[in-house]
C-alpha cells in the first residue's frame, strides 16, 4: 500500500490554479483525474500513448496529457500531466519529487498535517456514554449471523497430535484456556475425529495478576485448511479504499477488539475446528484466527453491516470513517456506531 498524504501545489495553466495532489512513491508520473481540468482552467491538451499500470496490476485509463509549469514554494518546473478518467486520482509522481528536491527534505515542510481535533476526547466520551454496549469490556458477539464452514468433498478428517508445552509455560497456557472457556470462546469435548495443536504466543505485556500475558493460536494449516472450501469473497482492494476516501477533511478508525471471535461458529462447524491441547481436547465455538475462509466469512459480514451507511468503508475488523465537514464526519461516525450496537459488536479502546 502506498503511503498517500495531501499536498498542495500549484499549477499555473493559464492562471495560477491550485490544486491538491498526493505522493504516490509509486507513480513514475505526476497525473489528474479529468474533472480536475476544469479547476486547472481547462488547459489544451493533446492525446497520449503512454500506459501505466495501478498497485493492483489493472491498466490505468490514460486519456490524454498536457504541458504545464508546477510552482512549489516559490520554485518553478516545466512537466508534462496525464489525464485519467478515473474520478478522484490525482497524484505526484516521482518525476515531480525528484525535480522539487522533495525527498531531502522533511515532509512536513510542504505537506498538510494530519491533526487531531481539539474536542476529540471530549466528543469520544459522549460516544461512549450513549452507546456503552459498544465500548464495555468484554468480548462482543454478532447477532445477525453465525458463520458456516464447508469442506472440499470426499475428505477424510485430520486429526493432529498435541505438541508439548514447556513445564515452565503449563501454568500459563492453562491460564490462558481457562479465560477463553470463561468468555465462551471455546468448550471441552471428550472425542473428536478432527484436531489441530496448538501455538502458545509470550507477549511482552502482563495480566491483573502480573503474570506474562500468553495467547493460544490454532494451528489449523496442519490439516484443516487444505480440505477447507475457500470463502471467496472479495476484499477491498487499496484503490477501492482511496477512491472513497477521495476528498474528505475529517476521518476517524474504529477497530473491533478481537474481531474474529466476536462471530459465533454454527454448531455442525464447531467439530472442525478442535484443538488438542497438553490437558484435554477443545472445540471452538466463536471463529479463529488462522482458518482459511475466515478473512472472507468476516469481510462479508462487515460489508453487509455498514453497505449503506455514507461515509464508512472496511478493511476486515478497521472500520473507516470519513467525511468532508466535520459536521458530516460526526454524522456518519454516529450511524457507524449504531450499526455495531445492532450487530451485537465492540470495540477496542486504547488504555
Amino acid at each position: 500500500m502506498h503511503p498517500r498524504i495531501r499536498l498542495r501545489i500549484r499549477f499555473p495553466c493559464l492562471n495560477d490554479f491550485p490544486i491538491e495532489l498526493q505522493i504516490d512513491c509509486g507513480s513514475d508520473y505526476t497525473i489528474v483525474s479529468e474533472e480536475s481540468l476544469t479547476q486547472l482552467g481547462d488547459p489544451e491538451t493533446c492525446s497520449t500513448s503512454l500506459k501505466v499500470t495501478t498497485a493492483s496490476g489493472k491498466l490505468l485509463p490514460l486519456n490524454s496529457e498536457f504541458e504545464c509549469q508546477v510552482t512549489l514554494k516559490g520554485l518553478t518546473k516545466r512537466s508534462v500531466c496525464y489525464v485519467t478518467s478515473v474520478k478522484g486520482f490525482n497524484v505526484l509522481g516521482s518525476d515531480l519529487m525528484d525535480a522539487f528536491g522533495l525527498y531531502d527534505v522533511p515532509i512536513n515542510s510542504f505537506c498538510k498535517l494530519v491533526t487531531t481535533v481539539g474536542d476529540s476526547e471530549v466528543y469520544c466520551n459522549a460516544l461512549k456514554a450513549k452507546y456503552p454496549a459498544v465500548f464495555q469490556d468484554g468480548l462482543g458477539r454478532c447477532t445477525k449471523t453465525k458463520v458456516q464452514l464447508f469442506l472440499q468433498p470426499g475428505v477424510k478428517p485430520v486429526f493432529k497430535p498435541r505438541r508439548p508445552v514447556p513445564f515452565h509455560s503449563q501454568r500459563l497456557v492453562e491460564k490462558e484456556l481457562q479465560r477463553l472457556q470463561n468468555l465462551g470462546v471455546i468448550e471441552q469435548v471428550d472425542f473428536s475425529n478432527w484436531a489441530a495443536p496448538i501455538v502458545a504466543v509470550r507477549k511482552a505485556q502482563r495480566d491483573a495478576d502480573g503474570d506474562p500475558i500468553v495467547r493460544i493460536c490454532a494451528d489449523y494449516s496442519t490439516g484443516l485448511n487444505a480440505v477447507l472450501e475457500a470463502n471467496k469473497f472479495p476484499l477491498p482492494t487499496p484503490d477501492d479504499i482511496f477512491a472513497k476516501l477521495s476528498g474528505s477533511q475529517y476521518f476517524s478508525v474504529l477497530d473491533l477488539s478481537d474481531a474474529y471471535l466476536q462471530m459465533e461458529v454454527e454448531e455442525d462447524s464447531q467439530k472442525l475446528l478442535t484443538v488438542n491441547t497438553h490437558k484435554v481436547l477443545f472445540k471452538y465455538k466463536r471463529l479463529p484466527p488462522g482458518v482459511k475462509s475466515a478473512p472472507g466469512a468476516f469481510q462479508k459480514v462487515i460489508d453487509n453491516m455498514i453497505g449503506d451507511l455514507e461515509g464508512t468503508e472496511s478493511f476486515l475488523d478497521d472500520v473507516n470513517v470519513f467525511g468532508k465537514t466535520r459536521a458530516k464526519h460526526d454524522q456518519n461516525l454516529e450511524n457507524t456506531i449504531q450499526r455495531i450496537q445492532e450487530y451485537g459488536f465492540r470495540l477496542k479502546i486504547e488504555k
